[in-house]
C-alpha cells in the first residue's frame, strides 16, 4: 500500500507540475487542448493498441475527446470507434477531477506521460537523417546534405 500510494502522490504532482506548464497562468489561452490530446493519442494508439504479430493492423480508429460527470467530479476520456464496427470504446480515461477544464488538463498530461516513456523506443528516424540545429529553438532531421 505504502508503494502504491507513493506512486499515485508523485503522480500528482507530475500532472500538477504539467498542467501548469501547459495552461501558464495569466498568459493568453493559444493552446489548443482537446487538438493536443488528439495528436498524442493517435501517435499512441499504434504503440499501446498494438496487433499481434500475425494478424493484419486494424482499421484506424475514429477518436473524440469527451468531458462528463455531474456537479464537482468531471471527468474526461479518449473515445473511440472503428468504423464498419458498432459501439465506442475508452482508450483513456484522466479520472475525476474538480472542473472540465482541469479534467482536459489531465487526460492531456496522462498523454504526454505516455509519450514521454515511449518516444526513445517507438519513435525512430529514416537512415541517414543528420540533426540540424537551430539556435534556441531546437531543430530538425533531414536527409538533404
Amino acid at each position: 500500500m505504502a508503494i502504491k500510494s507513493s506512486i499515485e502522490k508523485v503522480s500528482e504532482q507530475l500532472v500538477a507540475k504539467s498542467i501548469a506548464s501547459v495552461t501558464g497562468a495569466g498568459q493568453d489561452n493559444w493552446f489548443d487542448v482537446r487538438a493536443q490530446i488528439l495528436a498524442n493519442a493517435n501517435a499512441l494508439r499504434p504503440i499501446v493498441k498494438r496487433p499481434r504479430y500475425n494478424m493484419a493492423p486494424p482499421p484506424l480508429p475514429l477518436l473524440t475527446v469527451v468531458v462528463f460527470g455531474t456537479g464537482n467530479r468531471p471527468s474526461a476520456e479518449l473515445v473511440y470507434t472503428i468504423p464498419n464496427r458498432p459501439g465506442q470504446y475508452v482508450f483513456m480515461n484522466g479520472g475525476d477531477t474538480v472542473s472540465a477544464d482541469e479534467a482536459l488538463q489531465k487526460l492531456l498530461c496522462m498523454t504526454m506521460v505516455l509519450l514521454n516513456s515511449v518516444h526513445g523506443a517507438e519513435f525512430s528516424r529514416q537512415i541517414g537523417e543528420k540533426w540540424v540545429g537551430i539556435d534556441g529553438y531546437g531543430g530538425y532531421w533531414t536527409t538533404a546534405p
